[in-house]
């Protein structure tokens, strides 16, 4: 998997909908394959680490304009590249946002492989004040990639939701 251009952590929602009350990262990134027959992903998940606390976000859905729940998507020497969301399981109610440093990294389940392999990690900063915007689901948190910076430059999105 390519470095995500984009990582989002916050509500799931829609501008249309408004927010869902389920917490959610979101990212855009290439998957690619090094063999020539491509793999099968039998599916994604993410981790949020942040001190000793690990989260795990397994329910995984990808696509543009009409997202599906991921299972079984072929990845070819070619690649990927898709939207990925990863949600909560339907029992998150212990998560909280906090302030600090926190660790994403995104896992692989290939058809065939005994044990998941891991195919990024990134680090992303988030104040007490931004999880507290966060954690009252009126907006989400954005990381853009900083070339320049080599890092991951964040900012606070308040969507107009009715």
């Amino acid at each position: 998997m390519t470095r995500p251009a984009q990582v989002y952590l916050g509500p799931d929602g829609s501008l249309k909908a408004g927010p869902n009350g389920r917490p959610k990262i979101f990212l855009r990134a290439l998957l690619l394959a090094e063999s020539k027959r491509g793999r099968v992903v039998e599916s994604l998940y993410a981790t949020l680490t942040h001190e000793e606390t690990r989260q795990n976000f397994n329910v995984w859905v990808y696509g543009e304009d009409k997202l599906v729940r991921g299972s079984g998507l072929h990845v070819s020497d070619v690649g990927v590249v898709t939207n990925h969301h990863f949600l909560l399981p339907a029992d998150f109610s212990d998560f909280r946002w906090k302030g600090g440093r926190y660790k994403l990294a995104v896992f692989a389940e290939l058809l065939g492989d005994k044990n998941p392999i891991q195919l990024t990690s990134v680090f992303l900063e988030m104040s007490a004040d931004e999880a507290g915007s966060i954690t009252s689901m009126q907006c989400g948190m954005y990381y853009d990639w900083g070339p320049q910076a080599g890092r991951y430059i964040s900012h606070l999105e308040r969507p107009d939701v009715p």
